[in-house]
């Protein structure tokens, strides 16, 4: 079709080209008569020459496109599955000719409707076992090494549960089982026969191993310990008593490093005979560590330490052996990273195994008397604070903190007074001798000494007049004749004590904390006009530093690198992610504080033409999503850029957009679309669609000029989930079991899942990660090889609803992951809410 405009002696006229499929480079289109400017010849024709742009992921051969995928030894062998993105935006999966399916996929079998590839693909698993195994009787150690490191790696790769054995004389068969079919009475029996034909496949390789354990190499003995090591971290029945004795006699060997790694992966694997061979191999290996880590570097020392505190987690009747082993090394020569690893270790372990408490404070404090770190000395003494007055003996510690508020710097004293103070709010009973100690410390040089010492002064006599402790006999009866009930007396006075509300319980969040929330408090338009006082129910939620649970900070600074990649190579406005991005455009100043914002969420491929992120600005009645459109279009620039989103909830309602108004090749600009939640309906996890709109202008890339004319185009995106844990804050209470009784099960909802995670640290992870909850306590950390686990979570709700969860995850005896959990908050519609992400 063609459109013609009269001038005054030319016609212009506009030709759609339809380019045919499978066009060559620099072939042409030919149009016959279309060029007739000169009115005495004959008209010219009209040609166009195709030319072929690169692209970075695909290339032309012939009528193919080829793409290049590296590949794994592993996947080489037993085959593999990608997804990869067409050039229409459609995502493909491919997967090897011979094989169907894989073992992490979730599906468990074969899923070709063709009985020959299913044997195609076990003929290929198994001629790269025979490859393999005949490797193992190579006449190099490397190359034997190797071939043992490849059967162990492809051996224990597969679920624990799933998959059948990829040698084909193996008189094990199974298959695998969906953890959510539910157990069966042959579930355990097929557990065993799994990893019997793991350990069978495997056997040669160990085999092996063991040969060169004894090796002239260094270099065989390290790769072979290494590989051992990891070895015994997810199968320790694999390494335990084959390789001991062997182990045993690497610890004196002359690299430190060999002798390290033998220490560590005896640990994993002792007990696993039970009864006493248990006790005499833990005495035994004791005593090689203590003759093995005086002759080694401090780094190496500190391997061997975390490993013992792993140790005592998985053998708690040994704690006191271990604690006392552990206090040696404190009083030996070492270094400072040393001797704090030690202290970090034994307060985990007060933490993990309360049984150890008692013992490891006495040891902390004979430490403290010729401690020449300040830094540790201060650590040992808030300790001694916080878990002192709750010991069966308190007074014990009492003289050795008051020795260091005379015979210490300033530093010292300071942290001594306060942990002094501590005592005397945790144990009435002592407050009259503490309140004796206190006052012999107010003539001190230091002023912060001084001031401590009025204030817990100040705090206990005023506790000792509202709350006088009175002496418990054993002749004391109630009225009516009977025994009082002198522990939940005790407690309950306790509870009233304004010493033990000031001076013990916790404040609602760390400094950090603070800090961030008064910083984005002074950042909210509007928020100092104001002349009232600032509480913290004012202060907005953020989250926790993730020093705990390893996840990251809310501190969203830098992602925008992150993201599209270094800013420094763009021109153009810069793409804020933060609060920050909102709080400087006056059309969202109505909406109020921002809540929380999320990272940048990818809703395109890194190498499209257009590079689409997203992030979810969560408000109390209204989302904003912002999303960042980089252009990578050399001759293009794009006008009036806008995403269209579209609901599939009555949840929420699209009510305004904010366009980006001009984008250039290699910048980068924000729109914004603006979601206002509806009233009337219930809050609800949805999924939106979205469709990045825009006008399209071609340049040219040298000048810069328009070139045509510019028209209206349409890309699509990928969808945008608002999920659960977009509207919960990662915030850690400071007392989680004081919270979670007195918020009472009310509002509680229980729920019993079976998860597909493989064991139980996964599983961890997997609730920590679906909850959008933060880790309390040190739950997040999981004793190694636990076949049980409880995981406390909390977090602050949209409109500062504090919100509570217990889990206990454990391992059934038809090896399936069972997750039981409770979720309790204020709001019967927050935990009903909370509790839907779970499904």
């Amino acid at each position: 079709t063609s459109t013609s405009t009269s001038t005054s002696s030319r016609t212009r006229k506009t030709v759609e080209v339809e380019i045919p499929r499978g066009m060559l480079n620099q072939q042409s289109i030919r149009y016959s008569g279309y060029v007739d400017t000169i009115k005495t010849s004959t008209p010219a024709d009209l040609i166009f020459v195709v030319k072929q742009k690169h692209h970075p992921t695909y290339s032309r051969k012939g009528f193919d496109l080829v793409m290049e995928v590296r590949l794994s030894f592993k996947e080489a062998i037993c085959g593999f599955e990608r997804e990869i993105v067409h050039l229409d935006g459609r995502k493909i999966k491919i997967r090897n000719p011979y094989f169907e399916g894989s073992s992490g996929s979730g599906s468990g079998s074969y899923t070709s409707s063709s009985s020959s590839k299913k044997s195609s693909s076990s003929q290929l698993c198994t001629i790269g076992y025979k490859f393999l195994k005949a490797c193992l009787r190579h006449e190099s150690e490397m190359v034997a090494f190797e071939a043992a490191s490849s059967i162990c790696s492809l051996c224990t790769a597969t679920p624990l549960h799933g998959n059948r054995s990829i040698n084909n004389n193996n008189k094990y068969k199974y298959k695998y089982s969906n953890s959510n079919s539910g157990s069966s009475s042959d579930d355990v029996n097929d557990l065993q026969m799994q990893n019997a034909a793991k350990l069978q496949d495997i056997q040669p390789a160990l085999s092996v191993l063991q040969i060169l354990l004894s090796s002239h190499k260094p270099a065989a003995r390290l790769g072979t310990i290494k590989l051992l090591y990891k070895l015994s971290t997810s199968y320790p029945q694999f390494v335990s008593g084959r390789f001991n004795n062997s182990l045993e006699a690497l610890i004196g060997d002359s690299n430190r490093l060999i002798g390290t790694l033998s220490i560590m992966t005896l640990m994993k694997t002792l007990g696993r005979g039970g009864g006493n061979g248990e006790n005499v191999a833990i005495d035994r290996l004791l005593k090689h560590i203590s003759s093995f880590v005086s002759h080694i570097a401090d780094e190496y020392k500190i391997m061997v330490i975390k490993s013992l505190e792993q140790l005592c987690i998985s053998y708690p009747n040994k704690f006191s052996l271990i604690i006392c082993f552990l206090s040696k090394f404190l009083r030996e020569d070492g270094g400072f990273m040393f001797k704090r690893t030690i202290v970090n270790c034994i307060e985990s372990l007060m933490d993990q195994v309360p049984e150890t408490r008692d013992l490891a404070l006495l040891y902390l404090c004979e430490f403290i008397e010729d401690c020449e770190y300040i830094t540790l000395s201060t650590q040992i003494l808030t300790s001694l604070g916080n878990l002192g007055p709750t010991t069966t003996s308190p007074a014990r510690y009492v003289r050795f903190i008051y020795n260091r508020c005379i015979l210490e710097n300033a530093k010292i004293r300071a942290a001594s007074v306060a942990a002094l103070g501590k005592f005397g709010a945790g144990c009435p009973s002592l407050r009259f001798s503490i309140l004796k100690l206190l006052r012999s410390c107010l003539l001190d040089e230091s002023d912060e000494t001084r001031d401590r010492v009025i204030l817990a002064i100040a705090i206990l006599e005023d506790a000792d007049e509202k709350c006088p402790f009175v002496p418990s006999s054993s002749f004391d009866h109630g009225d009516d004749g009977g025994d009082v009930d002198e522990g939940d007396t005790a407690e309950d006075k306790k509870e009233e004590d304004p010493a033990v509300f000031l001076l013990m319980h916790k404040l609602p969040c760390t400094f950090d904390n603070l800090e961030r929330r008064l910083k984005s408090y002074i950042d909210t338009p509007g928020a100092m006009e104001s002349d009232d006082a600032i509480t913290f129910a004012d202060l907005p939620v953020v989250e926790d530093s993730k020093a705990e649970g390893g996840e990251s900070s809310n501190d969203q600074s830098g992602l925008f690198e992150s993201v599209v990649g270094p800013s420094a190579s763009f021109k153009g406005e810069s793409s804020s992610v933060g609060p920050d991005a909102i709080n400087n455009i006056p059309e969202f100043a109505a909406f109020g504080r921002v809540f929380q914002s999320s990272e940048p969420l990818p809703l395109t491929e890194t190498e499209a033409e257009y590079v689409v992120h997203c992030v979810k600005h969560i408000f109390d009645q209204h989302i904003v999503l912002q999303f960042i459109t980089q252009n990578t279009i050399e001759d293009q620039r794009l006008q009036n850029v806008s995403v269209c989103v579209e609901s599939d909830t009555d949840s929420f309602e699209v009510t305004g957009e904010i366009p980006a108004q001009n984008i250039s090749y290699g910048t980068s600009a924000n729109c914004f679309t603006v979601l206002e939640r509806n009233p009337g309906a219930e809050l609800s996890p949805c999924a939106l669609g979205c469709e990045l709109k825009f006008t399209m202008v071609q340049v040219d890339p040298t000048t810069g000029e328009e070139e045509g004319e510019p028209y209206e185009e349409e890309y699509p995106v990928e969808n945008v989930e608002i999920l659960v844990p977009d509207f919960i804050v990662h915030s850690r209470v400071p007392d989680f079991r004081r919270y979670w009784e007195s918020t009472g099960n009310a509002h509680e909802i229980l729920q019993k899942f079976s998860l597909q995670e493989q064991d139980v640290a996964s599983a961890v992870k997997a609730v920590i990660d679906c909850m959008g909850m933060q880790p309390c306590d040190g739950t997040h950390a999981v004793k190694p090889s636990a076949r049980q686990h409880m995981l406390h979570l909390s977090g602050t709700f949209l409109g500062g609803v504090t919100v509570a969860a217990r889990s206990q995850i454990s391992l059934g005896p038809s090896g399936a992951i069972i997750l039981k959990i409770a979720i309790r908050s204020g709001s019967a519609e927050v935990s009903k809410f909370v509790s839907g992400c779970l499904g």
